[in-house]
């Protein structure tokens, strides 16, 4: 996708992109140095948890949100993307290929015309910048560009490889501090009702583990009671009973806050309920051998 940006702007972006890619390199080393040293068992699982919170902003490179909160547009051929640029006098050409971790994959139209921007981007897609790469418009294509020396200027060419990592991007905001647990649970559950029918369940799935993971139980529970229902709507076996197995591990965590209260004697049933049923689904799915 061609794109005009501000020379300073520009400067600005390639300087950060350029850092971060430093920090990486440098944080990486000292993560490993870290793991080797590390002499109590309770700090080494420390460290190995962050290490693995922080991979989508410090192990993987630069990232950048583009769409304004929208659906970004794109074209599908290079050569059509060229052109534009050339007509337009662009100074940024954004080249995008799926990413080989979380792929996110744009919806191509079926547009009549050239120059147009048939390729559309999901709502809430994370472009990684891979490369950054400084030419001229007479070097991108020839055929296309001509080569008159009046005619030249800069280009450059970022690289991007877009991923679909909204679980790790909203767990990694609400461990800043920037996201509160409401808005949180709130972020994913609209994350999951977004999605289309059949990648509902697993959407609520996900994000139930990721709401356990953090110590909280009972909240997870809802979204996995969610999950299980989905699935068994759209007769999806396995994921119900995956659903059915979490539930029943949030069960089996709360049971001792129930010790004593009035729902105490119910959990153990709820949980042998649950169990079972699991037991079932699997069966089902995949036969009793």
């Amino acid at each position: 996708r061609p794109l005009v940006i501000p020379a300073q702007r520009l400067r600005w972006l390639t300087g950060r992109c350029g850092s971060a890619s430093s920090a990486v390199c440098r944080r990486s080393t000292f993560h490993a140095g870290d793991c080797k040293v590390a002499g109590n068992s309770h700090r080494a699982a420390n460290d190995g948890a962050k290490q693995k919170d922080e991979r989508l902003a410090a192990e993987t490179g630069p990232w950048l949100v583009l769409g304004a909160g929208g659906f970004l547009s794109a074209m599908s051929s290079r050569t059509e993307a060229v052109r534009r640029l050339v007509q337009t006098r662009c100074n940024v050409l954004l080249a995008i290929r799926p990413a080989d971790d979380s792929p996110c994959f744009a919806k191509h139209l079926a547009l009549k015309g050239n120059s147009v921007d048939d390729v559309l981007f999901p709502a809430g897609v994370l472009f990684r910048v891979t490369r950054i790469k400084q030419t001229f418009n007479c070097d991108l294509d020839p055929l296309i560009t001509g080569c008159q020396e009046e005619s030249r200027w800069q280009v450059t060419v970022i690289d991007l490889a877009s991923s679909d990592r909204f679980l790790e991007a909203a767990a990694l905001l609400e461990r800043r501090g920037a996201l509160t647990t409401l808005e949180l649970d709130s972020a994913l559950r609209d994350w999951a009702a977004a999605a289309a029918a059949e990648e509902r369940p697993r959407r609520w799935l996900a994000a139930g583990k990721l709401i356990a993971g953090g110590d909280r139980p009972q909240a997870a529970a809802s979204l996995f009671e969610q999950a299980g229902l989905l699935a068994e709507e759209l007769g999806d076996g396995l994921c119900a009973a995956r659903a059915q197995i979490m539930h029943a591990r949030c069960l089996l965590t709360t049971c001792s806050c129930l010790e004593g209260g009035t729902d105490s004697c119910a959990a153990p049933f709820m949980l042998r309920g649950k169990t079972q049923k699991a037991l079932d689904l699997l069966i089902a799915c995949l036969g009793e051998d």
